[in-house]
């Protein structure tokens, strides 16, 4: 980040440290940014959207203490594999957490899915717990499961808001739509990284970003927005 940045004022950039608060389209046809510390908006042709996603958390006491300890994991793609032979919990409810649980035993000694409710709508998991270096598990029925690391399987929240008053196209997950060119449904509106139906990983976001950049540039210098 430090060499991106000294290149960028190599060639006159400029990098602003604020809080984009909404994104509306003026008569002018200009983007109009309203930013949480300075009361005039910035003004522009185009914008890339690289807000990612949250991960969704368990609601269940403990979570805080695991994420301290390390032990809660969020992604197999990325880490799964410092976790061959060892004993993996995977943490939800829906079919997410199966497919999951199926990619991980790739890896893992043993890898079971710990459900967070019944079907009839009962907690099953009730509390999470780090004891020595591993993941406790504590059950409705009073008994507890323990593993080398927990991976809450509870899926992402793409972060749109700011795209929201534009109206995007959107697809069922939540994403941003976009084309080979990182181009959204609305013109100048381009989107990169997470926040768009791909895989959730730094080199897709760093691909698309290389992408998305050139089409822009493509764009101003056409002048076709």
């Amino acid at each position: 980040m430090g060499r991106l940045r000294a290149q960028l004022r190599r060639f006159e950039g400029r990098i602003l440290e604020e809080e984009v608060t909404s994104i509306t389209r003026g008569e002018n046809g200009l983007f109009e940014l309203a930013l949480a510390h300075d009361k005039s908006p910035l003004l522009s042709r185009t914008v890339l959207l690289c807000t990612g996603v949250r991960d969704r958390m368990p609601e269940v006491p403990g979570v805080d203490e695991l994420c301290a300890a390390d032990l809660l994991r969020q992604c197999p793609i990325c880490d799964g594999h410092e976790y061959s032979g060892k004993r993996i919990g995977v943490l939800g409810d829906s079919d997410h957490a199966d497919r999951e649980a199926e990619f991980l035993r790739t890896f893992g000694a043993s890898v079971a899915v710990v459900r967070l409710m019944s079907p009839a709508g009962a907690p099953v998991a009730v509390r999470l717990a780090a004891a020595n270096g591993a993941v406790c598990v504590t059950l409705s029925d009073g008994t507890s499961q323990r593993f080398d690391v927990l991976y809450a399987a509870l899926g992402v929240s793409p972060q749109t808001s700011l795209a929201s008053s534009l109206q995007p196209a959107i697809d069922e997950e939540g994403n941003i739509v976009v084309d080979a060119h990182c181009r959204s449904s609305i013109s100048g509106l381009y989107a990169a990284g997470d926040v768009v139906s791909a895989l959730d990983q730094i080199a897709v976001a760093f691909g698309h970003g290389a992408i998305a950049a050139t089409a822009v540039h493509n764009a101003l210098r056409s002048d076709d927005i």
